[in-house]
């Protein structure tokens, strides 16, 4: 039983709040910084453990080499690895060639929040270019495996599913507006227009404009 309740413990991550954040386990003090928080920390270390936090972080191993867990991907590290996870993402590193000595430095870490940035961003415009990759920081997960996970929960292709949205909202505007097929084909987030056709008629055995004039055969003109 104790067995079971440890394994339990250590797959749920725990969220990482400003009390723990002390000078002495390597960050800095407080009142030292301002929208960036320094870390540097040795191994083993308290803060070697699955958790998560609100912060943006990248991380850069100076010493050792062992696991890397980041969200649901697991991987190796060694000296230079250097990576950027998102808010409320778990991640740990574990190192696996530490002598009982244990190493002083193994880690730096920066961490910062995601809305100065983006308020610097309306004023640096060449920090924009950051934007995605902030954005990318949030996954969890490779699109591959993304998409792998979404069809096992949903037995559709996240591709399919935003499609289905999409001429949902396509059949919608058919029927409710009178605007230009084209025009509904871009207002719902298709980029071609020939796609849209496809895949409205897939979707719906009929072309968008046989729809609507199937529609305005139902409800009447002007309805």
């Amino acid at each position: 039983m104790r067995n079971t309740s440890v394994r339990k413990h250590t797959r749920t991550p725990e969220l990482e709040h400003d009390f723990v954040r002390d000078p002495n386990l390597g960050y800095e003090p407080e009142g030292s910084y301002g929208y960036v928080r320094c870390l540097e920390h040795g191994f083993p270390n308290p803060l070697v453990r699955w958790h998560y936090h609100e912060e943006y972080e990248l991380h850069l191993i100076l010493q050792t080499r062992g696991k890397v867990f980041v969200g649901d991907y697991i991987g190796h590290f060694e000296p230079g690895h250097l990576v950027l996870t998102g808010p409320r993402l778990p991640h740990n590193w574990i190192s696996v060639d530490v002598g009982p000595e244990g190493v002083a430095k193994r880690d730096m870490v920066l961490q910062f929040s995601d809305e100065p940035l983006r308020r610097a961003s309306e004023l640096i415009t060449d920090l924009r270019d950051v934007l995605p990759l902030l954005e990318r920081a949030r996954l969890g997960m490779t699109e591959s495996s993304f998409s792998r996970y979404f069809r096992r929960a949903t037995g559709n292709s996240f591709t399919d599913f935003v499609n289905r949205l999409r001429i949902n909202r396509a059949c919608q505007l058919l029927m409710e507006t009178d605007r230009y097929i084209t025009n509904v084909c871009y207002d719902v987030g298709f980029n071609n227009v020939a796609n849209f056709n496809r895949r409205f008629l897939q979707l719906k055995g009929m072309t968008p404009k046989e729809f609507r004039r199937q529609a305005e055969a139902r409800f009447g003109a002007g309805a």
